[in-house]
Order: C-alpha cells, then structure tokens, then sequence
C-alpha cells in the first residue's frame, strides 16, 4: 500500500514564516475539525512560531466543521468578532486549506476588513483561482499533477507485479510557497 502526500508541516512552517518576516505576530490559524492532515500543519505553524520567538496564543486557533460552508463561515465570522471585541484582532490568517481561505477572503469583505491592509491571508494547495481572486491571494502550491501521476504509475506497477503484497509507503513531496497581494505587508 502506497499513501502519496505533500510534507505538510514544511508547508505550513513555510506559510507561517512568511507572514511572520511580513511582521505580523498575532497570526490565527484557521483549519478543518476532521482534516487528517490538521495536525501536521498546525505543528508547522507553531514551530515557526517558536523558531520566530513569537509564542503561540491558544486564542489563534479555530477548528472549523468543513461540510457545511455556511458553518465555516459562521465559524471564522465569530473568531474575528470575538477577536475584535476582545481587542486583539489577528494580523494574518493562516488557513489550512484553500477553502477555508477563500471563504475566510469573503467573510473579511463582508466585515469590510482590507486584506492585506488590515489582515494579511495565505492559504495551502494554491487553488487555480488564487491569482484571479481580490487580492491575489498567497498560497502554499501542492504539486497536484505529480502526485497523481506518481500514484497512477504506482498503481499500474502494482497491477502487472505478480507480488501482489508490498510495504506501506508514504511518498510526501515538497511544497512550494506562491507570494501574491493578500499576504504583503501593506498597512495602513
């Protein structure tokens, strides 16, 4: 059995690490209750924290439901709200996913809060979108096209070998940052 991937943590560390030399420090996290991959990302996204020497604030992490958008709108609607009530609103947005990102671009302009002047975005898996949305938005690329690839010759290998049983492997591939407008530091 072969499980083909992205090195999620690198991903997010590197996302993380952006908008931390960007000079944002009170950065939330934004993910999926029931990603597998959630984990992985969020200890991405804490070590940057640690190896930036900012610490990670409990208050910066919101796990959303991801079956019904409008739950993950809701969900990232009352984490800003709170944020804002609170006096600390987030300066960037880490979002584990592309749609918790592209929801999380409709919601601030709902709210009518400026990306990037206000709030700084990136996302992970570099939706086709991403360039045509307003702003442009950041994204950490997962090389989709390569995994599939690799999975299919995989499969085939897998087909035509008369060995039928073979070891488990994970094949995680590197991700790649993609730097547009929603995630450089322009505040007013």
């Amino acid at each position: 059995t072969f499980k083909f991937g992205v090195k999620n943590f690198e991903g997010a560390y590197q996302a993380t690490l952006h908008l931390l030399e960007q000079g944002n420090k009170d950065i939330l996290h934004i993910t999926g209750s029931q990603l597998s991959l959630a984990q992985e990302r969020f200890n991405g996204f804490n070590t940057a924290h640690v190896d930036f020497g900012v610490p990670f604030q409990e208050k910066n992490y919101v796990a959303c439901e991801l079956k019904v958008l409008e739950e993950v709108d809701l969900s990232i609607k009352d984490a800003i709200i709170k944020a804002r009530l609170a006096g600390q609103m987030p300066d960037a947005i880490f979002g584990a996913t592309d749609l918790i990102t592209v929801r999380t671009l409709g919601v601030l302009a709902e709210m009518n809060i400026k990306v990037p002047e206000e709030i700084a975005v990136i996302g992970f898996a570099n939706t086709k979108a991403a360039f045509a949305l307003n702003p442009a938005l950041s994204s950490i690329t997962q090389p989709a096209k390569e995994i599939g690839y690799l999975a299919m010759k995989q499969l085939v290998t897998m087909i035509l070998s008369k060995n039928k049983l073979q070891d488990f492997k994970i094949i995680e591939l590197d991700t790649h940052i993609c730097v547009r407008k929603s995630s450089l530091y322009t505040r007013i």
